[in-house]
């Protein structure tokens, strides 16, 4: 059955006072279902996980009080006596059941359809679920009840068709079109220079005078010459090379055109 028929064969099951088994993939939506059928009527949702249990938690430790053997009450035992003192119906939800030891599973069925364990008694105003996983299905370690046991059950299998309540939106299918494109993270550079055509280069810089850049030592040539005349009457040895101004030195002279505007900032 699919999720809404197995709620609607569930309220049917419980309104005749029996105790419906849910049986379902784990998570095919059973505690969902519980959740939604407490919300529904307005009762106290109160959970049991089978396979957290240890033997003789669920019935409680047992003392001896003036003579007498008494049973600690498990806590969620007393959480269902506090909601049933607050006027509220409760809906104890045992999930699991077929995925505990053996010993708490007896624990646990002796609660279900006895309605009570070591003193403690079920409410009249307390519905049972159960819950299990299939064991033909998977890889579950569970532990198979005895046909005796799984006759006290009203069975109600669920699949993941169909729903109830209120619906959660649809995940949107994208293509890797969709998505957006993926930034790159390197360093760029925080002013970009532009690099024309070579020929607009070469067109520009053919109608561009040059302009040689001459080392300030040797721009003035009549400034050597005065200087050598200065020198003249300190040193006789440079007196007949006076007149002659220097001549410019043979090293490369640096050249650039006079524009180029894509140099500038």
């Amino acid at each position: 059955m699919n999720f809404t028929d197995t709620y609607k064969s569930v309220e049917l099951v419980l309104t005749a006072g029996e105790v419906p088994l849910l049986v379902g993939e784990t998570g095919i939506g059973k505690t969902s279902l519980a959740r939604e059928l407490a919300r529904r009527h307005d009762w106290s949702l109160v959970g049991i996980d089978g396979n957290l249990l240890k033997e003789g938690e669920i019935g409680g430790l047992p003392t001896v009080e003036n003579g007498t053997t008494v049973y600690a009450v498990h806590h969620k035992l007393r959480t269902i006596d506090e909601e049933i003192a607050k006027g509220k119906t409760v809906l104890l939800f045992i999930d699991e059941i077929n995925r505990c030891d053996h010993a708490v599973q007896q624990e646990l069925m002796n609660l279900i359809l006895n309605r009570e364990i070591n003193g403690y008694a079920l409410s009249p105003s307390v519905h049972i679920i159960a819950a299990m996983n299939p064991s033909d299905a998977y890889d579950y370690e569970v532990v198979e009840m005895d046909a005796a046991q799984e006759n006290r059950f009203t069975w109600s299998p669920i699949t993941c068709s169909g729903s109830i309540g209120p619906r959660r939106p649809a995940l949107k299918k994208r293509s890797w079109n969709s998505f957006p494109p993926i930034r790159s993270t390197s360093i760029r550079p925080t002013k970009t220079i532009s690099t024309p055509p070579l020929a607009a280069m070469n067109e520009f810089q053919s109608s561009t005078p040059s302009i040689k850049m001459i080392p300030a030592a040797f721009q003035n040539p009549s400034s050597t010459t005065s200087s050598a005349a200065t020198s003249e009457n300190s040193s006789p040895k440079n007196s007949s090379n006076s007149s002659t101004p220097m001549p410019l030195p043979s090293s490369p002279i640096m050249t650039y055109s006079a524009a180029k505007p894509w140099l500038r900032n």
